[in-house]
């Protein structure tokens, strides 16, 4: 079996890499600026090592959170850190052109439904829970709100329409810590279970498809 080629540290990744440290070491710590733009240390660590790249969202969340400027509904109002960004988005557009050339084809797999799980429920039970014991102030969501809610996405984590990455589970647990009263359940753990859950279950659900008939 052939060895897995690493991603380039070199080029455009590294490039990039090597200027995002620069933005998030002059603004904080790795673990300060991770809980900023709610993404795990792990995550901002590997981004920054040049082990694995951002996702566009990341990187117009990381920009304005080092340069000190408040998203306003998801976009940015200065016309500098705007331009900023932009630039950072064009790099990250050529380093996942220069990965992809380097790791050649990809082979996409069929989608595999496994319906919803126990974990998911429990998650959406959890969600729902809370928010009857606490009701979320969306008349003035833009201002107060963490960047990755807006009610309606808050809306379908209540009625299961989508279940929350840990990341946004920990965006809903920072929106329910200024509600009175601390939340009773801890909407990460489960999101981090449903998520293990949903992985474990297409897994299986693929290898089932391998076997022999």
């Amino acid at each position: 079996m052939p060895a897995r080629r690493k991603p380039p540290k070199d080029g455009k990744q590294g490039e990039l890499a090597a200027g995002l440290r620069e933005l998030v070491y002059n603004a904080g710590t790795v673990r300060e600026i991770a809980n900023r733009v709610s993404v795990s240390r792990a995550t901002l660590y590997a981004v920054l090592a040049g082990d694995r790249l951002p996702t566009s969202h990341l990187v117009m969340t990381l920009v304005p959170e080092c340069r000190g400027i408040r998203l306003f509904r998801g976009v940015t109002v200065d016309m500098h850190i705007g331009a900023e960004t932009r630039r950072w988005l064009a790099l990250l557009t050529e380093a996942r052109a220069e990965r992809d050339l380097v790791r050649g084809p990809t082979v996409r797999r069929a989608p595999v439904d496994v319906g919803r799980l126990p974990e998911e429920e429990a998650l959406t039970e959890a969600i729902r829970a809370e928010l009857e014991r606490a009701p979320v102030d969306t008349e003035h969501w833009q201002f107060t709100w963490p960047r990755e809610l807006t009610p309606g996405r808050v809306e379908r984590y209540r009625t299961g329409r989508t279940v929350p990455s840990p990341e946004n589970a920990k965006a809903l647990m920072r929106l329910l810590y200024q509600e009175p009263g601390l939340p009773k359940h801890d909407l990460v753990a489960l999101a981090v279970a449903a998520k293990r859950a949903r992985v474990t279950a297409r897994r299986r659900a693929r290898e089932g498809r391998l076997q022999p008939g």
